[in-house]
């Protein structure tokens, strides 16, 4: 009988593969978040907040007042609208959220660096996430804001690498970039 023999450096390979620590830090990311994690004060107010907005007509800012910017409301109006009133579906954008930032700053390393500080990173990034003192199991605003800062440096560093001027591709890069900052603060 033949046995499949793993040396160190296939479990290396599969170790900084970015689809293991996708799919690691995905299990990791949505035990915490839908089992049994209730729902969170902010979370409380902006889904209650949202629905204000979305079913009482009132005015966001004048007849709701909130300290927050309009992006993590419309995320529960969405979740609203979608019709659910729970905590799942922002949640889950929560999570995809997440999960993108770690590819984002996985691909933002391996172009400054290497493979293994990329790996690494990506690595630190999914394993925090879930931790009590981090947040990052629930909806909230930085877990956004994340992906959209790691968005925008990617792209500038994209752009640092076509030829300015001489393409659109730098100029699309870093409209994007600008955007994508934009969102990460709206």
């Amino acid at each position: 009988m033949y046995f499949y023999r793993l040396s160190f450096s296939r479990l290396f390979a599969f170790l900084t593969h970015p689809a293991t620590i996708l799919i690691t830090g995905g299990v990791l990311l949505a035990i915490v978040s839908f089992t049994g994690l209730p729902i969170g004060i902010d979370e409380s107010n902006w889904s209650v907040t949202a629905r204000m907005w979305a079913n009482e007509g009132l005015a966001p800012y004048r007849d709701v007042i909130s300290y927050k910017t309009p992006g993590i409301f419309l995320l529960y109006y969405l979740s609203d609208a979608l019709g659910s009133s729970g905590i799942a579906v922002p949640r889950l954008f929560a999570l995809a959220a997440a999960l993108l930032t770690a590819l984002l700053l996985y691909a933002l390393v391996k172009m400054l660096q290497s493979k293994r500080a990329a790996a690494l990173t990506a690595w630190l990034f999914v394993l925090l996430m879930p931790l009590d003192f981090v947040d990052g199991a629930f909806a909230q605003t930085e877990t956004f804001m994340m992906l959209f800062l790691a968005l925008s440096f990617y792209l500038v560093l994209a752009a640092s690498k076509t030829s300015f001027g001489k393409n659109h591709a730098h100029d699309f890069f870093v409209l994007i970039a600008g955007v994508s900052l934009g969102l990460a603060v709206s």
